[in-house]
């Protein structure tokens, strides 16, 4: 897939994450960075030299201390082979341990029950995504 294809795909992914709980989300996509970099054996400077990402914003994304812009998103997750459904995972991961009482929050009143379903129809879109981006992979991966 061209480069141009990748980033229309991601393009909607970051819609997703825009609309989700920044923190959560850096936390938990720094994890899965932060585990394939350690799978690979590779420190932060090799990542650095094989992605063209500077090691202080790696160890920034790693720990959730800032925002991944879609295109370096991508660039990682293509260097690291991470699937895109691994990322997906982290993030309903760190959807499902929210505190009880924020989760409940978002059950009462007619507002918060709009906002509920329309998070609902939110993750099934994220599926939906997931499942064409990981395709997408497979395909390139068998082309390679």
């Amino acid at each position: 897939m061209s480069r141009v294809g990748l980033d229309l795909r991601y393009r909607q992914m970051a819609l997703i994450l825009i609309r989700m709980d920044a923190s959560r989300i850096n936390l938990a996509v720094g994890a899965e960075l932060r585990a394939a970099r350690a799978r690979h054996g590779w420190s932060r400077e090799e990542l650095a030299e094989r992605s063209g990402v500077s090691p202080v914003s790696i160890r920034r994304y790693e720990g959730g201390m800032r925002s991944i812009p879609v295109d370096v998103l991508v660039c990682l997750i293509e260097v690291l082979k991470i699937d895109i459904a691994d990322i997906d995972r982290a993030i309903q991961r760190s959807g499902d341990s929210a505190p009880k009482a924020e989760r409940a929050s978002t059950r009462a009143g007619s507002a918060d029950q709009a906002q509920s379903e329309g998070a609902g129809r939110l993750r099934a879109h994220q599926r939906r995504f997931t499942d064409d981006v990981k395709r997408d992979q497979d395909r390139a991966n068998k082309r390679a």
